[in-house]
């Protein structure tokens, strides 16, 4: 499971409104129609003698907010053989159409609806909100300015470029777009959950929880934003709360399958595999008969990220339904290599439960060709890394400059917990976040951010570096510290930067966690990280060429840094817990608590691919599993004989 919502996707842009107490699909996009619909249909009906009467418009625009769309595609099939150029009817054939999933043929209607009607702002927008749903986001970016050209308040059109320069990464730029439509009006309350929506992907909980509130005070019953409140609470630790607004949207709409899948997501946090698994199944179940389940919306989960989900929360057996439905995905034509990439992945784990390890490479390796395509100058530059941050650091002489450190360091100490991904890092961050004395903050990329802001890499090191780099991590988690001793940090990657951490932070702690190199580099093959950017575990080849690298830094640190880093080997505290548990506390210099020997017991919600792992007591053996699959590992055994790491 994803870090931060990794675990949780967010809803970006499904808005069910309710009109005369019966459900209305507005739109898979927030502010698709609204009033404007029924404005644009009254508007050409005035100016355009070849439109059907009037009332027979508002029969069809009844037809679509009552969400029977095949009814409305043959109603306005039969019209259209009178009106064949109704530039509404047309709309509304092309609306029928996106939402029934045929997006290329709504794209063309929409197309056609345009043609009749050069300057029908409101086609022009759902075009728009077709191209963006099949991700043509430049056609769809030009189209949202037709219609804001056309109807320069049109503010549902900011909210659909919004969404579109969301997808490309302009933040700032979809930002003030939103802000924008909500100073024009319109649908406030989808402008304010869309927002929230940006602040959740930037992980700037508090600002998401204050705009899904106002969205939820402009509409109450607004499932998406309720929804995705829900999300961001979980994204803060705050489960109970989370779960009473997923179950509030159920309760409301037992069809809501991103209120199921969320509610899965909570219990997976848990380790609640039997809960998880029964939500995930739900959410399935109702999106598997919807003809919108593969249908791109930005942040969305789609069937297919439940169906990876699913696979993570049970062990399968056999013959089962939902291999099957993957198995069917993967060879439909229209499914995305992302997709592809989630399928596979998903389906190595499927036969890997079924014991059937020939088949379950395949698709593992699969999954891993696509992920890397493209790769290999990315691919080049992480290895390169390596050698780099050794130089730099090799040229500078680490010493104490006597300079006072941040006063947040003076009465509480960082522990990181580092090493390879997979090694088990949750697992110790989860034994010391059983002691009273230390707070658990999970995955941060503080650090790395620090680094950055400092721009130390930029040229030759010197002390002020360091001294910005405390500042801003110190800043940087300022306010999630509590009152205890210690807090952890257990981002993996950390270990590229041991010498900048103590250099920064003298009092830093440093936890290194090894483990079998077999079982590392499998493990990391297999695993899909849907928010890790690093490339060198799509190859078995470059992961055994990056553990290399992993292991001479781990003894370039330790050199410069003698003393200062604890070493812990994962299947030495596998097989004796309480000595090695024991043995870390004391490199902590903290007492001996029963609560870390019971650390399954804890409660504490986990957001690491390792959730469901490190809900269970320790147990030994996982540093074997590779052996099952050691036919197709030649390879990888090779490129770590050859580096020394392991004996041929």
């Amino acid at each position: 499971m994803p870090t931060y919502v990794g675990i949780i996707h967010v809803l970006l842009h499904r808005l069910v409104l309710e009109r005369g107490g019966r459900p209305a699909i507005i739109s898979k996009f927030s502010g698709l129609w609204g009033n404007g619909l029924h404005i644009a249909a009254n508007n050409f009906i005035k100016d355009n003698h070849l439109e059907p009467r009037p009332e027979k418009i508002k029969e069809l625009v009844v037809i679509y907010q009552s969400g029977d769309f095949h009814q409305l595609l043959d109603r306005t099939e039969k019209l259209l053989n009178k009106f064949s150029h109704s530039p509404i009817l047309l709309n509304l054939q092309g609306a029928a159409l996106f939402e029934l999933g045929n997006e290329l043929q709504a794209i063309e209607v929409y197309k056609n609806a345009i043609m009749s009607s050069p300057t029908y702002a409101q086609a022009y927008h759902n075009l728009a909100i077709a191209q963006l749903s099949l991700e043509f986001f430049d056609e769809a970016n030009k189209n949202c300015d037709m219609a804001i050209s056309l109807k320069h308040d049109f503010a549902d059109a900011l909210n659909t470029k919004a969404m579109v320069k969301f997808a490309q990464k302009n933040k700032g730029c979809a930002r003030q777009l939103l802000e924008n439509a909500i100073k024009l009006g319109g649908n406030g309350s989808s402008y304010s959950n869309n927002l929230g929506l940006i602040c959740l992907h930037e992980k700037q909980w508090r600002d998401a929880v204050f705009h899904f509130q106002r969205a939820e005070e402009l509409e109450p019953q607004n499932a998406d934003a309720i929804t995705n409140h829900g999300v961001a609470l979980l994204a803060m630790g705050k489960l109970g709360e989370a779960n009473c607004l997923f179950e509030k949207v159920i309760k409301n709409d037992p069809m809501s399958h991103s209120a199921q899948y969320n509610k899965g997501n909570m219990h997976a946090m848990l380790g609640e595999s039997k809960l998880a698994e029964t939500a995930y199944r739900a959410a399935i179940d109702i999106l598997a008969h919807r003809p919108d389940r593969k249908k791109f919306m930005l942040g969305q989960p789609t069937i297919i990220d439940y169906l990876r989900s699913l696979t993570r929360a049970t062990t399968f057996q056999g013959d089962d339904q939902y291999v099957k439905l993957m198995l069917s995905l993967l060879d439909n034509g229209t499914t995305t290599i992302p997709e592809k990439i989630q399928l596979n992945f998903a389906l190595g784990k499927a036969y890997e439960d079924i014991k059937n390890y020939e088949k379950s490479f395949k698709f593992y390796s699969n999954g891993n060709k696509f992920l890397a395509n493209g790769t290999s100058e990315k691919l080049t530059s992480e290895i390169e890394q390596f050698e780099n941050i050794k130089t730099q650091f090799s040229n500078f002489m680490p010493a104490k400059t006597g300079r006072k450190r941040d006063k947040l360091f003076d009465t509480i100490s960082p522990v990181f917990i580092v090493g390879m991904p997979r090694s088990g890092t949750t697992l110790v961050e989860q034994i010391l976040a059983s002691h009273s004395e230390v707070e658990p903050l999970g995955e941060l990329t503080n650090f790395h951010s620090a680094l950055a802001h400092s721009k130390c890499f930029e040229r030759a090191l010197c002390a002020e570096d360091f001294y910005k780099i405390e500042a801003h991590y110190a800043d940087s988690i300022r306010y999630k510290k509590s009152e205890n001793r210690y807090f952890t940090d257990k981002m993996p990657y950390n270990f590229l930067w041991i010498g900048f951490i103590l250099m920064a932070i003298p009092n830093a702690k440093i936890i290194h966690i090894s483990r079998d190199p077999m079982a590392v580099c499998w493990s990391n093959f297999k695993t899909y990280f849907s928010n890790n950017n690093e490339t060198y575990h799509t190859c078995l080849t470059t992961i055994g060429t990056y553990y290399k690298s992993y292991e001479e830094l781990m003894v370039f640190w330790e050199d410069l840094f003698p003393d200062k880093i604890y070493h812990q080997s994962y299947e030495n505290l596998t097989q004796n817990p309480e000595v090695n548990i024991s043995k870390i506390l004391a490199y902590l210099e903290l007492e001996w608590e029963e609560s870390c020997l019971n650390f399954h017991r804890n409660g504490r919600p986990v957001q690491t691919a390792s959730d469901f792992q490190v809900k269970k007591p320790i147990y030994n053996g996982s540093s074997e599993a590779w052996l099952f699959y050691r036919p197709y590992l030649r390879e990888l055994e090779q490129s770590l004989a050859e580096a020394g790491i392991l004996k041929r």
